[in-house]
C-alpha cells in the first residue's frame, strides 16, 4: 500500500544517505503494535541486509503527563523518561 511504500522509501533514502543500517527501530502506536505494517515495510528493505528490526515501546502520555507536573508545580528542570 501507499504507506508502507512511502516509509520504506524515505527509510532507504536515509539509509543509503548515511551509508547503510544497523537496525530499524519502530516504536509509536504503529510500529509497536502493527506487525503487518513492520512486515511491509522490511520487505520492502530486503536490500538492506542484514537488518535487525526492533520494536520500542514509546510512553508519550506518560512523558507529557510528568513535564505539565514538573511544569505546573513550577520547576523548569526537564526530566527523563524512566528506564525500562
Amino acid at each position: 500500500d501507499m504507506f508502507t511504500y512511502r516509509l520504506a522509501l524515505a527509510i532507504g533514502a536515509m539509509a543509503t544517505a548515511l551509508g547503510g543500517v544497523n537496525v530499524l527501530a519502530f516504536t509509536g502506536a504503529i510500529g509497536e503494535r502493527s506487525q503487518t505494517v513492520r512486515d511491509l515495510i522490511t520487505q520492502r528493505l530486503s536490500a538492506f541486509k542484514p537488518l535487525r528490526v526492533a520494536v520500542v515501546p514509546a510512553d508519550e502520555e506518560g512523558v507529557i503527563a510528568r513535564q505539565i507536573a514538573h511544569v505546573s508545580l513550577g520547576s523548569t528542570k526537564r526530566t527523563k523518561s524512566p528506564k525500562r
